[in-house]
């Protein structure tokens, strides 16, 4: 994966658009802005912790759940899952997380050594 970083001239002209947009959504939605990007969530949703909690009810206790992120947004996930494995990817920082991973090589290599031990 490449992330392609965009200049402050191109990340304001983006902010103005989606600015320019929410109006019209009539509080149907919330934008919550993310590390390099702009995530358009229905309001009755909640955050990523409420989403995390709806699909573990759907398919029940069994199981520990992994959830691995690397934005602010991720946090409330992290919170969601005080049993889970939950892993912060990036720039060492304070987190809900219970692991940290440097970058996405790092990731994938869990993800590999994961499988490994599943198969």
């Amino acid at each position: 994966m490449k992330f392609i970083h965009s200049s402050d001239l191109q990340i304001g002209k983006a902010r103005a658009s989606v600015n320019a947009v929410i109006p019209s959504l009539d509080g149907a939605f919330r934008v919550v802005e993310g590390k390099y990007t702009w995530e358009f969530l229905p309001a009755a949703i909640g955050d990523k912790g409420t989403a995390v909690q709806h699909e573990l009810n759907l398919f029940g206790r069994t199981g520990v759940p992994v959830y691995i992120g690397d934005d602010a947004t991720d946090e409330a996930a992290f919170a969601a899952l005080p049993h889970g494995v939950t892993i912060r990817v990036g720039r060492r920082s304070l987190t809900r997380a219970k692991f940290q991973l440097r970058n996405t090589n790092e990731v994938r290599r869990f993800l590999e050594k994961l499988e490994a031990e599943f198969s």
